[in-house]
């Protein structure tokens, strides 16, 4: 599958070349041929044939676990949430490309291990990561980061820490979308607008045979969008070409985080949010700033390469992995700053002790 010639039983999947998409094909590929099922992190913990060789002798196979440590380090962990299908092998790139020093920890769902079912909504997804999150760090400062969907999960894990009295130092999401009937009134008009000159000048440039059936599809779309509002239907994107072991599953997965989508409206947030978001024509979604503006006590924006669905490849990996490693440092030079502060302030205080 590798393409390599000679394999040793030692050598590293990754270091050959391997990638999310063949980790998909060979964790497929072992439960067609050895009847074992494997979630995709396994790769992780036993990235060789003679560690996945051992993983499948063990009884029970790989205990499943929210958490993956995508890198050791120092200090303060940094969590980031997995995309819509639940799965982190995606997050590797990007981890191994920051340039912090302190360890960085994948949460990944529960329906990414084939023996588990998933979750239902992002409220039960937020009450088990922040279990998990706190078994490697039980308090505050918390960083927390979601990529697409996940997002939508790291904001409301930092909603409800900050009602616990809990300190965020760094919320970052990149590229999660908002439904476009959240947005405020001025930005939705102009929204639309926009779709209706689209349309309007890319039928102008079609030759007049295909006008018509152009205009068939968008009234499609148009009714395709009332019963996705109407929570009808789950499908924004075709998934029909899904295949293998995990493709009913990534179907429920998706359906699931499509719903949990249409209903997220986000609700006050009393921090700063970092939004990472591609500089390209977005198509389908609306830009999603006015809505968190609404939401959120400040925000900051950062320009990354690629699209929706490749930030996490290289190359554009690169250029999320510098900008987000210039957000980590950032938020942990205010951390360590105002903690100096606090200390000196209860240095000077009086001694009220008898």
């Amino acid at each position: 599958m590798l393409g390599v010639k000679q394999l040793g039983i030692q050598d590293d999947f990754f270091d050959l070349g391997g990638h999310s998409l063949l980790a998909s094909i060979l964790v497929a590929q072992i439960q067609t041929e050895l009847g074992y099922q494997l979630p995709l992190t396994a790769l992780f913990r036993a990235p060789t044939i003679a560690g996945l060789a051992q993983m499948l002798r063990s009884e029970g196979g790989p205990v499943f676990s929210h958490l993956v440590r995508l890198r050791a380090g120092t200090g303060r962990p940094v969590f980031i949430v997995h995309g819509i299908f639940g799965n982190v092998l995606q997050l590797k790139d990007l981890a191994e490309q920051l340039t912090t020093t302190r360890p960085v920890y994948a949460i990944q769902a529960r329906g990414a291990d084939p023996r588990q079912e998933p979750h239902a909504t992002i409220a039960e997804m937020v009450e088990a990561y922040i279990e998990g999150a706190r078994g490697v760090q039980p308090h505050g400062p918390y960083a927390l980061a979601g990529y697409s969907f996940g997002g939508l999960i790291a904001f409301e894990m930092a909603r409800r820490l900050r009602a616990e009295n809990e300190p965020i130092d760094l919320l970052a999401v990149f590229e999660t979308d908002l439904y476009a009937r959240y947005l405020p009134w001025r930005d939705k008009l102009d929204y639309r607008l926009s779709l209706i000159r689209r349309v309007v000048g890319r039928a102008r440039a079609l030759p007049s045979s295909g006008v018509p059936s152009y205009f068939v599809s968008k009234v499609w779309q148009l009714g395709h969008r009332l019963l996705l509002r109407l929570g009808l239907r789950h499908d924004f994107v075709d998934l029909n070409d899904l295949s293998g072991p995990m493709a009913s599953r990534y179907r429920h997965m998706y359906a699931i985080g499509a719903r949990e989508f249409v209903a997220f409206r986000p609700k006050p947030y009393d921090g700063k949010l970092c939004i990472f978001h591609t500089t390209g024509q977005r198509f389908g979604t609306c830009d999603p700033t006015p809505i968190w503006r609404q939401a959120t006590k400040q925000i900051e924006l950062f320009k990354i390469d690629g699209a929706h669905g490749t930030i996490m490849e290289k190359p554009y990996v690169t250029t999320l992995a510098a900008q987000f490693s210039r957000c980590l440092a950032a938020a942990q030079f205010t951390s360590r700053t105002a903690e100096i502060e606090a200390r000196i302030r209860s240095l000077k205080e009086p001694d009220n002790a008898p």
